[in-house]
């Protein structure tokens, strides 16, 4: 009686679903997907099996310039170019993995950490997703044990360029933001003279804002990131836009942001000055006994120091900041080999890369100032 107890119509029906499944797939490796698909336990066994985030992260290749933190690691973000960790694994409240990026936006459990690690898309390789999860788990579908095959990931690009340029034309003057102001001002920097040159912009708390315009869940505006910065490529066309946080980091939160799900790779921060020297090469009203300077600094606070500390000056040298992949061969011989270029990056080794690929490409071409030394034209 046993026996014929176990064959409810419910437990026959579930068998028959997953025999047809099986039998309408092709593949061992869809077998095991669509075995999976008929038994949501199994996603949920193979889940709990990687909750060890330090195991999985070092069987990923992760752990790599990661930082420990109280409940996990802090991470250099598997879906974006970044050389500070800005994406947080640690375990959810249901006790499996949980990855966000603070820098780029984009997260997810730990097949969404596995498919990132192997250049994987989640649907679309998902038959391959689930295979390398569950050999990580320490078994695999059907005995199946495949060969990790890192793919190529589709390149990613900037933001759409009129949603781009609607937001920033939406955006408000930073001496409209009481507290933004008060926050620049702390900070050395004159609101007043941001505005002048149009260095920045609030962001406008009303209105639609894009959904690349997000942290997570929340919009850029929710999580504190109002001020915008614009970024722009060698053509002096806007193409992005670097979001700031106003008040003092807490917490995981990121300190600036990129549009979320899209790349700032060969974008920069640039003053009009300095734009009109990469798109028109040096103006004709410029004095010619002494050719122009040009400054290049590392990320947006420095940008800005140095962009408002000459004001409005007819002469003030051009300001040019690079950020995460702004620096390339093609910025490079954009600027005239007339100018006189002055390297002002951090003191670490982040700085020390970005100055060794500036130095490097501008070599024979500028006089080049480094921290202390002139590098002669080659």
């Amino acid at each position: 009686m046993t026996g014929l107890s176990a064959q409810t119509p419910e437990n026959e029906n579930a068998r028959r679903c997953e025999r047809r499944a099986l039998s309408n797939t092709a593949t061992f490796g869809q077998k095991a997907v669509a075995r999976l698909t008929a038994n949501p336990a199994k996603a949920t066994e193979i889940k709990a099996a990687l909750a060890d985030p330090e195991r999985v992260l070092g069987l990923l290749g992760l752990l790599d310039g990661a930082k420990r933190q109280a409940h996990g690691y802090l991470i250099l973000c598997p879906w974006h170019s970044e050389r500070t960790p800005s994406c947080s694994v640690k375990l959810a409240s249901d006790g499996t993995i949980a990855a966000h990026c603070f820098g780029c936006g984009v997260g997810g459990d730990v097949l969404s950490l596995v498919a990132a690690a192997r250049g994987l898309d989640t649907r679309r390789d998902f038959a391959r997703v689930v295979e390398l999860a569950a050999d990580l788990a320490g078994g695999s579908l059907d005995g199946y044990r495949p060969p990790v095959r890192r793919a190529v990931p589709a390149p990613r690009l900037p933001p759409p360029v009129v949603s781009v340029g609607a937001l920033w034309a939406a955006s408000k003057p930073v001496t409209d933001d009481a507290d933004l102001a008060r926050q620049l001002l702390g900070r050395c920097l004159d609101p007043a003279i941001i505005e002048d040159l149009d260095l920045a912009r609030c962001l406008p708390q009303s209105g639609t804002i894009p959904k690349w315009a997000q942290s997570g869940s929340l919009s850029w505006w929710e999580s504190g990131h109002r001020l915008l910065l614009p970024l722009w490529n060698v053509e002096g066309s806007l193409c992005s836009v670097h979001a700031r946080l106003v008040e003092k980091v807490d917490g995981d939160r990121a300190k600036g942001l990129f549009p979320s799900g899209h790349t700032a790779k060969g974008l920069f921060l640039a003053d009009s000055f300095a734009r009109l020297l990469i798109t028109e090469g040096i103006p004709k009203w410029w004095r010619q006994n002494e050719p122009p300077s040009v400054i290049i600094t590392e990320g947006a606070p420095d940008f800005l120091t140095v962009a408002t500390h000459y004001g409005c000056s007819e002469y003030a040298p051009a300001a040019l900041g690079v950020v995460s992949g702004s620096w390339s061969d093609e910025l490079a011989a954009r600027i005239p080999t007339e100018c006189r270029v002055v390297v002002k990056v951090h003191r670490d080794e982040a700085g020390a890369k970005y100055r060794d690929a500036i130095r490097r490409s501008l070599s024979g071409r500028c006089r080049v100032l480094v921290e202390g030394g002139e590098v002669a034209r080659g």
